[in-house]
């Protein structure tokens, strides 16, 4: 037999070369294909993975509304509200899988009534696991598999020292914090409490686990954080007497309840853009600067988006990110966004990169009110790359359609949830929307980064 000729390794050399140019030359023409044939999704676009072309409407067989949402670590999407049956409003919850359909883990079939009277206002994941939710029932907490934790506060159900509970923020040690007051009116305060892990009332913090703050005759909080060095934030409206005046207003404690005295002298700041303000939402950058969002409302041009960053003495943001110091934050550390005649920012999230995604009621001539979401750059600037001229409205129904709650999944795709109004489809309303034709925030294919693993 004649052997094999033997190559030189010259020749080796310049086959190895070949092969590789051809395996680099079809991965680079897959890759063009591939981001060809992705290119036609527009950041902002509905994701048609989700539910039914990027929407989902849950009914729990009543008239129902949602007005919280969180994501858990493993991608599934808890939103908490209210069902209204007969004559009586009951806490609701439902939790969905990332490709929207119901969780038949949670509840049997993905939805839970609490049994509690209210509507659910705040959410937030426990460490560990469940969730912790707020309303005008107090405090409670739900297991992985949509039952009511019975060992927490009594029978399940923790005592607030106000009737109407905003919102929630867990502390890295477990403790609760929640916002409220007592009905809202007349001579209300920034009411914040302070729960121990187990619903028990954390007599440590201010006076015996409640502090009170005053700015004006009528004061409301309505969101709450918690920075990564302890300290508590507030946010809400501080209104005059006679209704005829209201701000931004901020509070800032330390971890024992106490007034932070390097927040703009005496733990409390207001922002006026000229018109009536209500804040609805905050959250707290990286740099530990915070950004609140509500609405403006300027008879008769109606409502617009409301927007203020502040620095971390509380101080508004008139300089920008340390890396744009020529580009201030908006105009005076506002910014003022309009979509038409009636339009309310209720939610706020930042993105990984540092862009700010806002959702509220958008009202365009012509219609009831929609979803709407508008994404803005570092600066404050409105995001041109982002739907349309940074603006996106999605009609959910036939009514008046509110968001309530928005949140970035780890591959970057944007959650909102809210209610509708006078539609006759008053269901929990989700929609997904994707951020960019050929990758996602982290750089990622679509469907992200692998999952963690398992988590109920």
């Amino acid at each position: 037999m004649i052997g094999a000729p033997k190559l030189g390794r010259s020749v080796v050399s310049t086959l190895i070369r070949k092969r590789t140019s051809i395996a680099l030359v079809s991965v680079f023409a897959f890759a063009i294909l591939w981001i060809t044939s992705a290119g036609a999704v527009t950041p902002g676009d509905l994701d048609p993975s989700f539910g039914t072309g990027g929407k989902v409407a849950t009914d729990f067989g009543g008239s129902e509304a949602a007005q919280a949402l969180i994501l858990q670590p493993n991608g599934k999407i808890v939103v908490g509200g209210s069902t209204y049956q007969g004559d009586e409003v009951t806490a609701a919850l439902a939790r969905y899988l990332p490709d929207g359909s119901l969780d038949p883990v949670f509840g049997g079939d993905g939805t839970v009534t609490l049994g509690v009277s209210g509507s659910i206002w705040g959410l937030a994941f426990r460490p560990g696991g469940g969730v912790i939710a707020v309303g005008e029932f107090g405090a409670v907490r739900i297991q992985w598999n949509g039952l009511l934790d019975t060992t927490f506060g009594t029978n399940g159900v923790a005592q607030l020292p106000f009737g109407n509970a905003w919102d929630l923020a867990i502390q890295q040690d477990g403790k609760i914090v929640a916002v409220g007051c007592n009905g809202c009116l007349g001579n209300s305060d920034f009411r914040v409490a302070r729960l121990n892990p187990d619903g028990t009332t954390d007599e440590s913090f201010g006076n015996g686990g409640e502090v009170d703050t005053d700015f004006d005759a009528q004061d409301t909080p309505f969101a709450v954080a918690v920075q990564r060095d302890g300290r508590i934030v507030v946010a809400g409206w501080a209104e005059n007497a006679n209704s005829t005046e209201s701000d931004f207003a901020l509070a800032r404690y330390n971890p024992d309840g106490s007034l932070d005295s390097t927040f703009d002298g005496d733990g409390r700041t207001t922002i006026d853009f000229g018109a009536r303000e209500f804040a609805y939402d905050l959250a707290v950058q990286s740099d530990a600067k915070l950004v609140v969002v509500g609405q403006s409302t300027l008879p008769p041009t109606g409502n617009d988006f409301a927007l203020a960053r502040l620095n971390t003495d509380g101080s508004l943001d008139t300089q920008g990110l340390d890396r744009y110091l020529d580009a201030p934050f908006g105009t005076g550390g506002k910014v003022l966004t309009s979509f038409g005649d009636d339009d309310i920012a209720t939610s706020v999230e930042i993105e990984p990169g540092g862009k700010i995604l806002v959702a509220g009621l958008a009202s365009p001539e012509g219609t009831d009110g929609d979803f709407g979401l508008v994404r803005y750059n570092v600066d404050g600037s409105v995001d041109s790359s982002f739907g349309t001229a940074g603006k996106v409205t999605t009609a959910m129904t036939t009514g008046e359609d509110v968001p309530w709650g928005v949140v970035v999944q780890r591959d970057g795709r944007i959650v909102v949830a809210g209610g509708s109004q006078g539609s006759g489809s008053d269901d929990f309303l989700l929609a997904r929307y994707q951020v960019r034709g050929c990758c996602f925030i982290d750089g990622s294919p679509p469907g992200g980064p692998p999952d963690p693993g398992p988590l109920p």
